[in-house]
């Protein structure tokens, strides 16, 4: 099993810490917009928005080292992004009404969780 995982390791790694600036990016824009009184499914959506383009250039230019097709990465990455942001919500709002979990702590949960699918959906799908 290793011997599958470690020539990949070196991009994982740069997936997770690119992934991380993006989460960052994203988390502090919610945590800024929910303290600001914003609704906290209306501050997911934006701030989500500000992580999405952060990890696509990330993704595309440093993880993944592709300089050509552009638009479809992007319309690709928009599809995997719409799944996400849905599906980050959806963990989001789980977790606040259903297990009490309070708003800001969701949302490092529910982003965590995309770490999970990403990288193999990115690099099967998104940057062939």
């Amino acid at each position: 099993m290793i011997h599958l995982i470690k020539p990949h390791l070196k991009q994982f790694s740069l997936y997770f810490v690119s992934g991380t600036i993006a989460n960052l990016t994203d988390i502090v824009g919610f945590w800024l917009l929910l303290w600001s009184g914003t609704y906290y499914l209306h501050a997911t959506y934006i701030s989500g928005t500000a992580g999405f383009m952060t990890a696509f250039l990330l993704h595309k230019y440093i993880v993944f080292q592709k300089r050509e097709k552009g638009a479809q990465h992007f319309v690709r990455f928009i599809l995997l992004g719409i799944f996400n942001l849905f599906a980050v919500a959806g963990v989001l709002w789980v977790c606040v009404e259903f297990m009490g979990i309070p708003e800001e702590i969701s949302k490092v949960l529910a982003n965590g969780s995309q770490v999970l699918w990403g990288f193999i959906i990115m690099k099967l799908l998104v940057y062939v």
